[in-house]
């Protein structure tokens, strides 16, 4: 049951939760968001961050200071 709270958003009661997350076979069958894929979005997010990150800083890290500075 989807409830209109204070601030205008809708909220899941925590018992709707719940039951979804233990029926999450019926989920991903009909297209819903499971807690694996979930998880592997995750830690996707996390790698591409990191590799995305790693890279120019340590460019950057080679870089005398004047010339970053640039």
């Amino acid at each position: 049951l989807a409830v209109l709270n204070v601030s205008g958003g809708s909220t899941v009661q925590k018992g709707d939760i719940i039951a979804r997350l233990d029926n999450a076979d019926y989920a991903a069958a009909v297209g819903g968001v499971t807690p694996l894929l979930l998880l592997l979005g995750l830690i996707f997010a996390v790698v591409m961050g990191v590799v995305g990150g790693f890279f120019p800083a340590l460019r950057a890290a080679r870089l005398q200071v004047v010339q970053a500075l640039r």
